[in-house]
């Protein structure tokens, strides 16, 4: 797979994750302006009914761990994952951007 290609697959992969993420926090942001006009209405709702119970309780992502990007018992946070992106996406992708820089010259 060339860089064009691979470039299109990540920036649809980075689109689609950014509408599903857009829906959810509208969703969210929905639910949650309901609950502030109307609390009595959500009586009875627990962290199971929720399913808050499926949510492992982890901590939080090391800047080393983020990185690494190989953890599966910790969060990540906006800021590691940038983190991540900048040592495992942005870095890879100078690298190629100069190297073929450097092929043209």
């Amino acid at each position: 797979m060339n860089l064009a290609a691979l470039l299109n697959t990540l920036t649809a992969y980075m689109v689609a994750y950014f509408h599903t993420t857009q829906l959810k926090i509208e969703t969210l942001s929905t639910l949650f302006i309901d609950h502030v006009r109307n609390p009595d209405i959500h009586e009875g709702i627990d962290k199971k009914t929720i399913g808050l119970s499926r949510v492992r309780n982890l901590n939080t992502a090391t800047k080393s761990q983020a990185k690494e990007g190989l953890s599966n018992s910790a969060y990540m946070t906006p800021q590691r994952t940038s983190d991540f992106a900048d040592e495992n996406i942005y870095k890879e992708l100078e690298t190629i951007f100069a190297d073929g820089l450097d092929r043209l010259s």
